[in-house]
Formats: structure tokens, sequence, C-alpha cells
């Protein structure tokens, strides 16, 4: 069986790429090949056992790059197991309420797609990640880092089995 496994994302300042190699990592140790790029920078998904894409959630969208490597590879995604999830400072506060509007945020990439599995993750602000024209903005609100990397690391282990469990296709 091909264990090779795709991680892509897009990530706004680099907090969503941060969480992508974490979830790459974990599947490495389960024993998986795992390639974690881009999603920009992924031409095609085909080859691969499985697939997880996320995005990081800035003004309520997904990054764009994101949603053309979803349409590029509707194909293949059809034919493998495909978990998602995103990283958004909506989660900072983890209510019912906050979950219920991520999942809004992921529905560019699930409409394109059927998942396996959903992880939502809280983010991080800062300023000095900020791009120049934005550190003003950004320096004017909260700033910290929300990630829960054990709630990530958890996420990220469960996968193999769910993709294991999808079925066939």
């Amino acid at each position: 069986m091909n264990d090779r496994v795709l991680v892509t994302y897009g990530s706004w300042w680099g907090s969503t790429a941060e969480v992508a190699q974490e979830i790459g990592k974990i599947l490495r140790e389960s024993g998986a090949e795992v390639d974690v790029l881009p999603a920009g920078k992924v031409k095609r998904a085909d080859g691969y056992r499985a697939v997880v894409i996320g995005s990081g959630i800035r003004a309520g969208r997904c990054k764009g790059e994101v949603t053309k490597f979803i349409s590029r590879n509707k194909a293949a995604l059809a034919g493998i197991p495909v978990a998602v999830f995103v990283v958004c400072l909506q989660l900072q506060e983890d209510t019912p309420e906050n979950r219920e509007q991520a999942l809004t945020f992921l529905k560019p990439i699930t409409d394109g797609v059927e998942a396996v599995s959903v992880g939502l993750f809280a983010g991080a602000l800062t300023a000095d990640r900020a791009p120049f024209f934005m550190k003003l903005i950004v320096k004017s609100m909260p700033q910290g880092d929300w990630r829960d990397w054990e709630a990530i690391r958890t996420w990220a282990g469960e996968l193999p089995a769910r993709f294991a469990a999808a079925p066939a296709v």
C-alpha cells in the first residue's frame, strides 16, 4: 500500500505553516512518508494515499491558493481520504459558537472535498510576523499564540486510522 501523505496548506503569516509541519511530523512518526508543502507549490495530488489540507483564516477567508489547489485536483481528491483543518483567531476562545463559526470558514474547502476528519485550531497573532503595512494594525490588537499543540498532535495522531477506515474508491 502506498503510504505517501501530502500535507498542504495556505498560511498568511506562518502560523498555519507551523501547524502543518507539526501534523507532518506526527504522520511521519506513524510510519507514513509525508510531504509538507504550501498549496501554491503543489501542482498535482496524484500518487498520494491521503491528503491533509489546511488554511489560515483572515477576515473569515481561506487562502486562495488552497481553493485553487482543490479545484486543480478535484478528481484525485475524490478518490482518496482527505482531512481538512483551519487555524483561526476565532478559536482563541473555544466555545460552541466559535467552533460553529470556524466551520463556516471551511466551506470553500469542504465544498470541494469530502473530509474524513476536520480540525479546528486557534491561531497566533504577533506584530513581528505581520507584513510591514499591517504592523500598526496588528499592534493595536490582542497578540499571542493560542495554538493548542496537544490538540493538534492528538488530531494528527488520529488521522492514520481515519485514512485506513476510509472506503477505497
